[in-house]
């Protein structure tokens, strides 16, 4: 019906008998409509679909949809096709959601809106939808956002063709003749290879075909090497000999072991190291992609380079490596992605599927502030528990804080004080707070503003803003400790240093009365500027407990150790 969408009888559920019979006059309209058998006669295709489609049937609904759109030779009527694509999304059919987010792609009878149809292609995709997979990728190489941008195309590419969609195909040869140049989204085929696509309904794959050749290999056979050495008598230098023959050879794991050795031995050699973290990153080994990713990074033992970084994080990433997952979606929700939440939760989602407890945590912070149009605060903290099981201290805080608030989980003095003491324990500072919070209001503790001045400063050694500025105020005022002015400035300064909003404004108020430190108009507006800006690197809480959108995408939690 239009070469920019795959649609055929069978795509969507037909649940029940009147369903199927609902699907012989949308097969016999599409014949019609297409010439299948029959002479062409559009007209008569749109009475069997407006037939159909008035009794219910999905398929025809978004047939009808389609053809009351321009070019298609029939008079156009937009108002109809939202219609229709309302009702069939309604019903929660896939191609419905998809046609949704193509209304919204190419601004039909309405402005283009690029970001709403993002969300309904990503709905689409979650039921299965080729159409929703072709035209996010579309979407996404329309604006650019390909390579260390956007990793994920190649992928959806690959769905939609595994799944019939004729275009995606032409698109995916048309990747593979071209390679990019700064991001091979190829894996590296050798020169000359192409793609060899399965023509049954069997699981899709990957199949690569040599130069010349009908027959599938996977690029290069297994190397030939010796044996490794063995017996006691095998001695280190036997053994990095025999690890040097293995890698020259061509065997992936030695050059990926060659790299580790020369990196972290008692004399490290950078040089080689490298050289043999690249064999075997080029030769497809994920875990050194991604070491690659944090060296670049990082910029440690060479010049950092965010692009190559990123390069090197995202082939790892496709590999299936979650470390390099949680990292690219820990990025993605960054200012130099443009806080791209759709792609940092398919990455982060990625990661949790490996049980990745950094991953849980961040991607449980992402629905609890909000971020996620299908899932709720309810199933981010359904995460944050299992990653706080899973021993994440940042995990742990939060839900101690959770149970102390009463905020999504039921207030618990009991779990408050268990999560809340196990992420301190660890040295968390926001557990540490909490648990100060716990003794200041007797929650599941006896109260006790030792205890609670006790883990103040313990949360404000541990870098916690909101601790130093609680504590900064008691020193001022003398409030469970004894008053002590110069103390108290240095907390309250380290607090508004770390973005802690209150403490600015603190500092503002000081600076203009000038009863503890001299007055200084200069200084007062410079951390009002500051302050009006929401200049804030930790996240700031409402009255409800809720984490702030805006601040939270400031804060991230658990950035991934680059520099190791």
């Amino acid at each position: 019906m239009t070469e920019t969408f795959s649609f055929a009888e069978g795509d969507g559920p037909s649940e029940t008998a009147s369903d199927r019979a609902m699907e012989t006059p949308f097969a016999t309209g599409f014949r019609h409509w297409d010439g299948q058998g029959v002479p062409v006669d559009k007209e008569k295709a749109r009475a069997i679909f407006e037939e159909a489609a008035a009794k219910g049937c999905p398929n025809s609904m978004v047939a009808l949809a389609l053809i009351l759109a321009p070019s298609q030779g029939l008079t156009a009527d937009w108002r109809r096709t939202h219609e229709l694509a309302n009702e069939a999304a309604a019903k929660g059919y896939p191609n419905g959601i998809w046609l949704k987010g193509y209304i919204a792609k190419c601004g039909w009878g309405c402005d283009p809106d690029p970001a709403a149809a993002k969300r309904w292609f990503n709905l689409a995709i979650k039921l299965g939808s080729r159409n929703a997979m072709y035209d996010l990728a579309d979407l996404l190489e329309g604006e650019g956002r390909l390579a260390c941008i956007n990793g994920d195309v190649l992928d959806l590419y690959k769905g939609a063709a595994g799944l019939g969609h004729e275009e995606a195909r032409k698109r995916l040869d048309r990747f593979y003749e071209n390679p990019f140049a700064d991001f091979d989204m190829c894996a590296r085929l050798p020169e000359g290879a192409k793609i060899s696509m399965p023509d049954d309904d069997r699981p899709f794959d990957w199949q690569w075909v040599s130069p010349g050749s009908s027959t599938p290999d996977r690029r290069t056979p297994a190397p030939e090497f010796p044996p490794p050495p063995s017996g006691d008598e095998c001695t280190d230098e036997q053994y990095l000999t025999w690890r040097l023959a293995a890698a020259e050879a061509g065997d992936v794991e030695s050059q990926a072991w060659l790299g580790r050795h020369y990196r972290w031995s008692d004399a490290p050699d950078h040089e080689r190291s490298q050289h043999w973290l690249e064999r075997a990153a080029e030769g497809g080994d994920a875990a050194t992609q991604a070491l690659l990713g944090f060296d670049f990074m990082g910029g440690i033992t060479r010049p950092q380079d965010r692009e190559q970084g990123l390069k090197w994080l995202h082939m790892s990433a496709h590999g299936g490596h979650a470390p390099a997952q949680y990292a690219l979606g820990w990025e993605y929700l960054g200012e130099e992605f443009g806080r791209d939440v759709l792609t940092a939760i398919y990455w982060l989602e990625k990661a949790v599927e490996q049980e990745h407890p950094y991953a849980m945590t961040l991607l449980g912070h992402c629905y609890v502030a909000g971020l996620s149009d299908w899932f709720s605060p309810t199933d981010g903290a359904s995460l944050l528990v299992r990653a706080a099981e899973m021993g994440e201290a940042e995990a742990q805080a939060e839900i101690g804080f959770m149970h102390r608030v009463g905020r999504i989980l039921p207030k618990d003095p009991e779990l408050a004080l268990k999560w809340s003491r196990a992420a301190a324990e660890q040295g968390n500072g926001e557990g540490m707070f909490e648990l100060a919070q716990l003794h200041a209001e007797g929650f599941g503790v006896e109260a006790s503003v030792e205890e609670h001045v006790h883990w103040l400063e313990l949360a404000a050694e541990a870098g916690k803003g909101e601790a130093a500025h609680y504590l900064g105020l008691r020193y001022l005022t003398g409030d469970g400790v004894d008053r002590d002015p110069a103390r108290a400035m240095v907390l309250i300064d380290q607090a508004a240093n770390s973005g802690h909003l209150f403490a600015m404004w603190k500092l503002v108020e000081l600076y203009k009365v000038g009863d503890v430190i001299p007055a200084d108009e200069a200084s007062a507006a410079e951390w009002a500027r500051r302050a009006r800006l929401g200049a804030s690197h930790v996240p700031q809480r409402s009255q409800a407990g809720t984490i702030l959108k805006a601040d939270f995408l400031r804060v991230r939690p658990n950035p991934p150790q680059y520099a190791f």
